[in-house]
C-alpha cells in the first residue's frame, strides 16, 4: 500500500475547493432564499417548550423581536459568506489569467505524489487571498496585536522632547 503524502492532498483539496466556488456562491444564495420560509414553517409562533427541572414542562412563545434576531442573525451570517466567497472567486480569477489553467487541471488529475511547481504557486496565491480575507473580514482579529506601553519613562519622554525642540529649530523656509 502506497503512502500518501497528505501535505500534497492538502494542496489539491485546496485548490479544487476554489475552483467549485461559483456552485457555492449559487448554494449560498439558494439558502437565503429559502431560509426565511423554512423558518417560518418550522418553528411555531405560538408556543414553544420551555423546561424547568422544578416544575413541569410548559409552553411559551419566542417574542416577534427573538425571532427577527434570529432572522436577521442568519441572514446577515450567509450575506457574509457569500460577500467572503465572492472576494476569493473574484481574486481567484485574476490569479487564473495569469497561468495555465489547463496545466493547473492535469497536474490536480494526476495521481503524482509530489506537487507540481504550478500547484505550489495556486497554493501560495490562495494562501494570500485567505489572509487578505482574513483582514478584510475580521480585522480586529489580526490587526493591532501589539499594544503600546501605556507608561512612558522619564529618559524617552525627555527624547521625544529634545526631538520636538529640534524640528521646531528649524527654518522651513530656507532653500
Amino acid at each position: 500500500m502506497q503512502a500518501i503524502n497528505l501535505t500534497h492532498y492538502a494542496i489539491k483539496e485546496t485548490i479544487t475547493y476554489y475552483f467549485g466556488l461559483e456552485n457555492r456562491i449559487k448554494k449560498a444564495l439558494q439558502n437565503k432564499e429559502s431560509f426565511q420560509g423554512s423558518y417560518y414553517n418550522l418553528h411555531s409562533f405560538t408556543s414553544g417548550t420551555i423546561f424547568d427541572r422544578a416544575i413541569e414542562p410548559s409552553h411559551q412563545a419566542l417574542s416577534p423581536e427573538q425571532h427577527a434576531i434570529i432572522l436577521a442573525d442568519v441572514q446577515s451570517s450567509i450575506d457574509g459568506r457569500i460577500a467572503r466567497h465572492k472576494d476569493r472567486l473574484k481574486l481567484f480569477n485574476r490569479y487564473l489569467v495569469n497561468i495555465d489553467v489547463d496545466t493547473l487541471k492535469q497536474a490536480l488529475n494526476s495521481p503524482d505524489s509530489v506537487p507540481s511547481d504550478i500547484e505550489i504557486a495556486t497554493y501560495e496565491e490562495i494562501q494570500e487571498i485567505e489572509q487578505y480575507i482574513r483582514l478584510k473580514y475580521n480585522p480586529r482579529k489580526y490587526v493591532n496585536t501589539i499594544k503600546p506601553k501605556k507608561k512612558q519613562n522619564a529618559i524617552s519622554k525627555q527624547r521625544e522632547s529634545n526631538v520636538l525642540q529640534r524640528l521646531a529649530s528649524f527654518d522651513m523656509t530656507a532653500d
